[in-house]
């Protein structure tokens, strides 16, 4: 008799990290179980011999891209570390579709991320960041915030881009190439940078 809990059957033909693969390729957004087997060619319930349900799966790819997520140490300063930060953020939103989607929507995907935080907060205070722990953190939550919201934002654009029609040359917000790109973000993040610098965020804590 097989103890409870111990998985029976022959050994699958993938691994876990072939099952992330997959569910990466298709989009972490839109992906199916059924999609995943298919694009291994097993059946769908071969796959719960490495993940236990489509939330595991997606828990697991997001521990993969934190891991991408990490910077090489460099003697830049932190407003640059930052930047860096942010192309490389952009990279993965463009890399992997359904990013942004999954950090907006999982409350908890910040716990796949906390070697990444360690490891990111460790660099801005060798980079001369000013400020302690909870600056840190502020700063973060607010340039990471304006990174993924503007991707998001910018890959639903993307999808309707050409249906949008100028009814009214003087109208704001017309359409324009940049919508498809990065927008303003980088104007934004370059803002809160410079606010940073000049503590305008203490001036209200």
């Amino acid at each position: 008799m097989t103890p409870p809990g111990l998985k029976t059957g022959p050994k699958p033909r993938f691994n876990e990290q072939d099952a992330i693969n997959a569910a990466l390729s298709i989009g972490l957004e839109t992906f199916t179980l059924a999609q995943v087997a298919k694009k291994l060619g097993v059946g769908t319930s071969s796959l719960y011999r490495v993940i236990s349900s489509r939330d595991d799966l997606v828990a697991d790819c997001l521990k993969y891209i934190a891991k991408e997520s990490l910077l090489e140490d460099s003697d830049c300063m932190w407003d640059q570390l930052f930047l860096k930060q942010v192309d490389l953020l952009w990279e993965l939103f463009e890399r992997y579709p359904g990013l942004d989607h999954a950090l907006i929507t999982m409350p908890t995907a910040t716990r796949y991320f906390q070697e990444f935080f360690e490891k990111f907060t460790g660099q801005l205070r060798r980079a001369g960041f000013p400020g302690d722990k909870k600056r840190m953190e502020f700063a973060i939550d607010f340039i990471f915030d304006t990174v993924v919201s503007t991707h998001y934002q910018i890959v639903a654009v993307r999808r309707h881009y050409k249906e949008i029609e100028v009814e009214e040359e003087r109208a704001f917000f017309l359409p324009e190439p940049s919508w498809i790109e990065r927008g303003w973000m980088d104007k934004k993040i370059h803002f809160i940078l410079d606010g940073l610098g000049k503590g305008l965020d203490l001036t209200n804590s």
